[in-house]
């Protein structure tokens, strides 16, 4: 079957991954009323390093969508990290766990727009993960079984 265009996870890691940087660089916020909210949040750290995450994660979704691909394994690798980053800062949102960290997951200095972007990152990158697991990790394997592989 020959598709014309990249398959819907590929799309979905770079609008997320997109949202994720423009966020990091134009929203960045601590909590609501504090007035170093955005020195407390940690902008050097930031920028230093979520920006070029965010950047090469940024290449290798629109390399593999150039390439009409499904997420290659680095591309699941970045869905898996931000994943786990922002289910941490959902849960240090949402008061499930303290780190010490809060500061660094407000978006804009609002506690419902941070954690309605939480919120949909997480999904953006469950279902990319998802999504791009079967085929990318569990086909190959069952492609291969069977291939005597000693020959």
């Amino acid at each position: 079957m020959n598709e014309s265009r990249a398959p819907w996870p590929t799309w979905v890691a770079l609008g997320a991954v997109s949202v994720q940087a423009c966020a990091s660089l134009l929203l960045l916020g601590g909590p609501p009323g504090d007035p170093t909210r955005i020195v407390a949040a940690g902008l050097g750290a930031a920028a230093l390093l979520g920006l070029p995450v965010n950047a090469a994660a940024l290449v290798v979704a629109a390399l593999r969508a150039r390439r009409r691909a499904v997420p290659g394994t680095a591309l699941l690798a970045f869905s898996a990290a931000f994943l786990a980053w922002h289910v941490f800062a959902l849960g240090a949102l949402a008061g499930w766990w303290s780190s010490g960290l809060e500061q660094a997951t407000y978006i804009a200095g609002s506690t419902p727009v941070s954690l309605v972007y939480q919120a949909v990152m997480c999904c953006s990158f469950t279902s990319v993960l998802v999504a791009g697991w079967p085929r990318r990790i569990i086909a190959p394997a069952m492609a291969t079984e069977g291939v005597n592989q000693d020959t």
